[in-house]
């Protein structure tokens, strides 16, 4: 155990109960008596907290009118400190969409409980790195107004464009925001349509125009938020009404068969060639998913599926 984990282990017994035993330390750590002198004297010395012992109770206390500084509230192991240093880059990496004074405030206060705790931040920014992969670019404003309306519970109107439609077409919604999800490096909106009256997935980077409500929400069970999401491969909610079945090749069934396209997924061996079938909402996404593996991947069923790939193989083939 290191002397950070160790003064970390002084102190919870501190900041719960005002007072330690020497017995508690020998008990937790095979360390000498000198070390334990060395620890409470440089806790002393370099975090200003005076710990006196009690004769009578024959037990360490904490003078509070002497000790110059307040008992932390968070006190973390080694592992901790970094896993908290791997989140914050994480979510550095993650929420450049944020204002920069609300980012920047909360990688401070990141890096200061680490630092209190005895890691240094900086190893941790210069050794690991978070690379968003095909992020899709956030506009500040309407991502923060998004944010908002959800948190507040709040009704908002906002122009969107869908992928989906056929022309570029920008029609104006008012929903009921419930969840934010962030999906392959992009974020998405799940709430309830009042035009459509059922949940729909919208693009966050696809709304402009946010204008939030004064009216609350309409409110949507748990169950059925829960089913909505969970149906199907992707992204796109709601009734996978249809199942796919993909053959890969044995080249590429080595790494397919350690990955989860959907959690109850069916994956089966045929002479070396891997089955893989799973239910499914919208070819959109899963199509462009195939392509990503072709040719080491062929569609079995269904038709439908098979015939947009191959329609979409068709057209790459034409512009080459």
């Amino acid at each position: 155990m290191s002397i950070y984990e160790r003064k970390n282990f002084i102190m919870q017994k501190l900041a719960k109960n005002k007072y330690f035993y020497k017995s508690d330390y020998f008990q937790e750590f095979e360390k000498s008596e000198s070390t334990f002198k060395r620890d409470l004297q440089q806790l002393k010395r370099n975090d200003n907290y005076v710990i006196e012992y009690n004769p009578s109770n024959k037990r360490y206390e904490i003078n509070k009118e002497k000790s110059k500084l307040q008992l932390p509230g968070i006190w973390l192991s080694s592992e901790e400190c970094h896993s908290l240093v791997v989140l914050s880059n994480i979510v550095e990496g993650s929420f450049p969409e944020l204002e920069e004074s609300k980012l920047k405030g909360f990688i401070r206060s990141v890096e200061n409980i680490v630092k209190e705790n005895g890691v240094n931040p900086k190893i941790f920014k210069e050794k690991i790195k978070y690379k968003a992969f095909e992020k899709r670019k956030q506009n500040p404003e309407y991502f923060s107004l998004v944010l908002n309306a959800l948190i507040g519970e709040k009704k908002f109107e906002f122009n969107y464009l869908s992928r989906q439609s056929k022309q570029d077409e920008v029609k104006t919604r008012t929903v009921s925001p419930l969840q934010m999800i962030t999906y392959r490096n992009s974020w998405y909106l799940i709430g309830y349509c009042h035009q459509n009256n059922e949940l729909r997935t919208f693009a966050v980077e696809l709304i402009s125009q946010v204008e939030i409500k004064t009216e609350g929400i309409r409110q949507v069970r748990n169950k059925d938020l829960e089913s909505y999401l969970s149906e199907g491969f992707g992204i796109y909610c709601g009734e996978a009404n249809k199942n796919a079945k993909l053959k890969f090749t044995p080249r590429a069934a080595q790494w397919i068969k350690h990955e989860t396209w959907y959690a109850e997924q069916n994956t089966r061996e045929e002479n070396g060639y891997l089955i893989l079938e799973f239910p499914y909402v919208s070819h959109q996404e899963l199509v462009m998913e195939i392509l990503r593996y072709s040719p080491e991947v062929e569609v079995l069923e269904p038709v439908e599926l098979r015939t947009e790939v191959v329609n979409k193989l068709k057209k790459a083939i034409k512009i080459y």
